[in-house]
């Protein structure tokens, strides 16, 4: 479960964060990165851990083989989920009347060292908060149980969370 959120986050979370830099030139803020890395890296893998193992072993696990069918298509879904995700909100943000597409290094020119500025608008906020519910949600899916884990409903962190 851990191995396929940590890939699934390098691919989407960095993805995402492409687009919005190559299309806007928008990053998200700071407390962004800190939130994701401490706040889902670590908090939500601790409570993934704590799903536990059924008693007995199903004949094929879910990673048995890190780059096999299986787990890759699992992995390719759920970041080509999230990047669609991703384009389908920001499409509705750009149809609203009261949004004013924006670039901040032309339009207001804001200089390079001042990266942290580039998200704060609609855009950033956007970006971090389709980033931070993709991440929530692989989390809560790769520790559904079924065949090979305990059922979720048993791990109180990871519902709490």
């Amino acid at each position: 479960a851990t191995f396929s959120y940590f890939i699934v986050q390098a691919l989407s979370v960095y993805t995402i964060m492409s687009i919005s830099l190559m299309t806007c030139n928008v990053v998200f803020g700071e407390w962004v990165y800190m939130l994701k890395d401490i706040g889902l890296g670590m908090v939500m893998t601790f409570y993934m851990t704590r799903s536990q193992a059924l008693p007995f072993l199903a004949k094929v696990r879910p990673t048995a083989t890190l780059l096999g069918f299986r787990t890759v298509c699992t992995i390719g879904t759920q970041v080509l989920l999230n990047v669609a995700f991703f384009l389908g909100i920001r499409e509705l943000l750009y149809a609203q009347p009261w949004y004013d597409r924006l670039n901040p290094i032309h339009d207001i020119h804001i200089a390079s060292h001042m990266w942290m500025l580039r998200g704060d608008n609609y855009d950033g906020g956007l970006t971090a908060i389709c980033c931070t519910v993709s991440l929530a949600n692989v989390a809560y899916v790769n520790t559904y149980g079924g065949n090979f884990r305990r059922n979720i409903c048993r791990n109180v962190g990871i519902n709490v969370m």
